[in-house]
């Protein structure tokens, strides 16, 4: 049974929520005002909900029913949002971010990367099991972030689990050939 769009005091039904939203917090009615505004266009709609994700990266399928839309609508407003610079492609898997929620991850990953290294200054590798500690992100969200780190030459990313950052020496053929 669908819910009416309008309630019996007048009130607009914006959009169903998981969580009991408190009307006192400034965040959350912050939150519904952009809601609200979003509603007359489908692409400023899709940017909200995206910039509210929790946890990562989402995949078109799952942001079309969230925005009660068709892929096919959706991976055109995503390559619209994109244009913008509003939202990114991130790895292989063709997850979308909000452009400012990727700032924000590759902030984090990155002042992870330096707190270890400025503790372990005589090493020049990190094990990305130890990022994802520092970090708190999971490895389907903290490996394409590191592969866009090093798409941008900040660090390097090595087999078997490894960041290495960049600048640092690197061994000769002999020496890595004794690993």
């Amino acid at each position: 049974l669908a819910s009416p769009a309008w309630t019996l005091a007048g009130a607009v039904v914006l959009e169903e929520s998981k969580h009991r939203l408190k009307r006192h917090k400034k965040f959350v009615l912050e939150e519904l005002a952009r809601a609200e505004s979003s509603l007359g266009s489908p692409r400023e709609h899709l940017e909200v909900v995206l910039a509210r994700a929790q946890g990562g990266a989402s995949v078109a399928e799952d942001l079309a029913i969230e925005v009660k839309r068709p892929r096919e609508e959706v991976e055109r407003l995503l390559n619209d949002l994109k244009a913008q610079g509003k939202v990114a492609r991130l790895g292989a898997v063709g997850r979308w971010i909000h452009a400012e929620r990727l700032a924000q991850s590759l902030s984090r990953v990155r002042g992870a990367l330096e707190a270890h290294f400025a503790a372990n200054a005589h090493r020049s590798l990190v094990d990305v099991r130890e990022l994802r500690r520092a970090t708190g992100l999971d490895a389907d969200f903290l490996d394409p972030l590191l592969l866009e780190l090093a798409r941008a030459g900040e660090i390097v990313v090595e087999a078997g689990g490894f960041v290495r950052k960049k600048g640092a020496a690197e061994l000769d053929p002999a020496a890595a050939a004794l690993k």
